[in-house]
């Protein structure tokens, strides 16, 4: 499994937040890389590190089939300022048996 988590993106507001999400997608060529039905392929609010979410389920590490994306989704708050904004998201990989 892979996992995910993030710094605050936003100086108005904090992870979790729906102005800044996340999402697994399959990879051309790759499809069946990770489980479908038990990640997170909708975009979903990006934790913080007190509550880390499985974004790729059983995902496979043998050669052939083993690369997917993550796409990120930004929007400004309201009320947020101008300026540079830096976030860092943070992957982290656990064995899950039985893919």
């Amino acid at each position: 499994n892979v996992s995910i988590f993030a710094e605050n993106l936003w100086n108005t507001i904090a992870n979790p937040n729906n102005y800044y999400k996340f999402k697994a997608d399959n990879y051309t060529g790759h499809e069946g890389a990770f489980n479908w039905s038990t990640s997170i392929t909708t975009f979903t609010q990006m934790p913080n590190s007190s509550n880390e979410g499985v974004v790729l389920s059983q995902f496979n590490f043998d050669t052939g089939k083993n690369k997917s994306e993550i796409d990120i989704y930004a929007q400004l708050p309201n009320g947020e300022g101008a300026g540079t904004r830096t976030s860092m998201v943070t992957f982290t990989s656990r064995l899950a048996e039985g893919y």
